[in-house]
């Protein structure tokens, strides 16, 4: 994710029991220097360390007060046509098992809590009105249980 430090003070965060979280980002990748060397996704999907930072802010929330459940859902929508990415072409590109460890293994604190219900989605953005396509290249999800 974009290394954009984001600042907010929830009003009474020891009373938070259930935090919903959307995190969108549209169009090109997230890095404007290109992607880490080692990032087969060319930048498209986050890194460990990215949903580590996220998990570490959510667990000391969690510690402090009354935090339940956390529902995080995270969708990147590219325009595949302006980027020189291949989805079809690089089986390193679209590699759900791997996204999927990535995301149980950079909130594992959260997933062993069993507090979290998180979505990770790349969508193809259409080239009609900016819309969307209603299927995602990629999907994986980790569950309450």
């Amino acid at each position: 994710m974009p290394c954009t430090r984001i600042s907010f003070r929830l009003p009474f965060p020891k009373l938070v029991e259930e935090l919903t979280i959307n995190i969108t980002t549209i169009s090109d990748p997230y890095f404007p220097d290109g992607p880490a060397d080692d990032d087969p996704t060319g930048g498209l999907c986050p890194q460990i360390s990215d949903y580590e930072v996220l998990s570490r802010c959510l667990q000391q929330l969690r510690e402090e007060g009354a935090l339940k459940a956390v529902v995080l859902d995270i969708r990147m929508e590219v325009d595949f046509s302006e980027i020189s990415i291949n989805i079809e072409g690089d089986p390193n590109l679209v590699d759900e098992p791997r996204e999927q460890a990535k995301l149980e293994a950079g909130l594992n604190p959260l997933v062993q809590a069993n507090v979290l219900d998180a979505d990770f989605t790349l969508m193809p953005e259409c080239e009609n009105e900016g819309t969307i396509t209603s299927q995602g290249v990629m999907h994986c999800s980790v569950r309450r249980v």
